[in-house]
């Protein structure tokens, strides 16, 4: 996660865009869990 802010403190524009990344992570993570 200290990636997506450094990213955004560097790019403010790109933050939509790593925060559809940490979504997509967070969704990853789920399905990971999920899974047996």
């Amino acid at each position: 996660m200290q990636v997506l802010s450094l990213q955004n403190s560097k790019l403010p524009i790109s933050f939509p865009c790593s925060y559809f990344l940490f979504i997509f992570i967070r969704f990853l993570d789920n399905q990971a869990a999920n899974c047996p």
